[in-house]
């Protein structure tokens, strides 16, 4: 589902692989994520290293990679470490909400601070949106944001972000 309204686009993208990963002391192995997943392993708050969103202390997700080479990875790093990982599977949908009204659409659907000096590029965070658990993200500099939730809401997300943009 592709909805363009002035000043505001929002693209319904396959649903998406992911990965979670906890950590009891992280600490102990983000040098060796760092070297398993061949970038930076993001250990700030919100923050996102390629793939892989910062959720919590000691969780993070790891978006759209095969879990085979997330499992192989996370085993080599964390051997030996207290851990657990989990894959979603393909059980969230995404939209990328994005445009010079981006920022209106996603202040309708939640609560959190999306001005690009609180909700820098390659931040995330945990939130409501629309009533709807929900991982938002902005992936970069331009004004776009990534919206992850579980797939069960795919409809009702859908339908919201239809009546949403017209007001944007």
């Amino acid at each position: 589902m592709d909805i363009v309204s002035s000043g505001v686009e929002v693209e319904r993208r396959p649903a998406v692989r992911m990965s979670v990963l906890r950590l009891r002391r992280p600490f102990e192995v983000t040098g060796a994520l760092d070297v398993a997943f061949g970038h930076p392993w993001p250990n700030e708050a919100g923050r996102i290293a390629g793939p892989v969103y910062w959720l919590g202390p000691g969780e993070w997700a790891i978006v759209g990679l095969e879990p085979e080479r997330v499992e192989a990875a996370c085993l080599a790093a964390c051997a030996g470490a207290t851990h657990h990982l989990v894959h979603v599977g393909e059980a969230t949908a995404m939209w990328r909400i994005s445009g010079p009204s981006a920022g209106a659409l996603i202040a309708r659907g939640c609560s959190l601070d999306t001005h690009p000096r609180a909700f820098a590029a390659r931040s995330c965070a945990r939130t409501l949106f629309a009533q709807v658990p929900a991982l938002l993200a902005r992936p970069g500099d331009e004004p776009a944001f990534e919206l992850i939730a579980d797939i069960s809401h795919a409809d009702y997300l859908r339908g919201w972000l239809e009546d949403a943009r017209t007001d944007c």
